[in-house]
């Protein structure tokens, strides 16, 4: 149970029988059932699970229909951060990471800030974001919750030194989907460089994460300058 966090033991019962019905592989839950959870239940399940982003059913059903009336196949969509694997695995389509939590120096920096690290899906193939999606082109990328590239000549700008470059992956695709949260700067998607690009900006009611500022969860759209 909760490695970095201390909980009440009710708490940590909450989780156990929540624990038994999630199947992320072959069983993701609607958000009705996330919902169920206390907040303070919620919110530790997914630190300890490596969960930013919620995987509800809606979800999925949603970004499964916007693939369709795109008209786009399958086999050129992917998703690039895709860690456990949850999102693009129930959409069928590709699934990518630079898998950085499991390497020495990704597992030493999760620790120092009291994050568990996460067991990469057997699905999900080691490549980084950019080298993917300049080699592929696929039509396609989702991301959820992946941090964008820090600069240190901007360091207001929040980010990861092994994030992604976004303003490039639209160099190389049809269209791009980020999903994060925009509520607070608590996880730098606020300060993310491709908002300055014109997007779409959808608020779902089936959006969930971890976040302490839920309203602020989004799902943006961007038009690529693949042809």
């Amino acid at each position: 149970m909760p490695q970095f966090i201390k909980v009440s033991d009710k708490v940590i019962e909450e989780i156990k029988e929540f624990a038994v019905k999630l199947d992320l592989e072959n069983n993701i839950l609607p958000a009705s059932e996330w919902q169920k959870l206390s907040d303070t239940a919620r919110k530790v399940f997914c630190h300890e699970s490596g969960l930013y982003g919620i995987p509800t059913k809606e979800l999925i059903l949603h970004l499964n229909t916007l693939i369709d009336n795109w008209g786009f196949n399958r086999n050129y969509c992917v998703e690039i951060g895709a860690g456990l694997g949850w999102l693009g695995q129930g959409l069928g389509i590709k699934c990518t990471d630079s898998k950085y939590q499991a390497t020495a120096e990704g597992k030493s920096a999760y620790k120092t800030m009291r994050q568990p690290t996460i067991d990469y899906g057997k699905h999900v193939r080691k490549i980084d974001a950019l080298g993917y999606v300049s080699r592929y082109e696929p039509d396609l990328v989702i991301a959820s919750w992946v941090s964008h590239r820090f600069n240190p000549k901007k360091p207001e700008m929040m980010g990861f030194l092994q994030g992604v470059k976004f303003d490039r992956i639209l160099d190389h695709c049809r269209k791009l989907i980020l999903i994060g949260n925009d509520g607070s700067d608590e996880s730098g998607h606020v300060f993310n460089p491709i908002l300055e690009i014109e997007h779409e900006t959808h608020r779902l009611p089936f959006l969930m994460s971890r976040s302490a500022t839920p309203n602020g969860d989004f799902l943006k759209i961007w038009n690529g300058y693949k042809k």
